[in-house]
């Protein structure tokens, strides 16, 4: 079962946003291994790594965060998610 779950509408291709994503990850210091229907990532913070799985349909992008920091709240996770989408629209 996952700690948090997440559901994002995106613009564009899911090719170009897994594209931008890795990057940005990449830049960030995590990682995102995968391709555009699906795959995994995970994400640095002060307090511990968080990571887990993505799935892509059509111009929705699913995330299930499956391993986070005890106490970093979903809601911050998923703050952090927005932000990074938001940059590549």
């Amino acid at each position: 079962m996952s700690d948090c779950r997440f559901e994002f509408e995106f613009p564009g291709t899911a090719l170009t946003l897994v594209e931008k994503l890795r990057a940005k990850m990449a830049e960030a210091g995590g990682s995102f291994d995968g391709s555009d229907s699906g795959g995994s990532f995970t994400m640095p913070t002060p307090i511990g790594q968080f990571g887990g799985d993505y799935s892509i349909i059509e111009q929705t992008i699913r995330v299930e965060v499956t391993n986070k920091p005890l106490f970093v709240p979903c809601n911050v996770i998923e703050a952090k998610l927005i932000e990074i989408l938001k940059r590549h629209q």
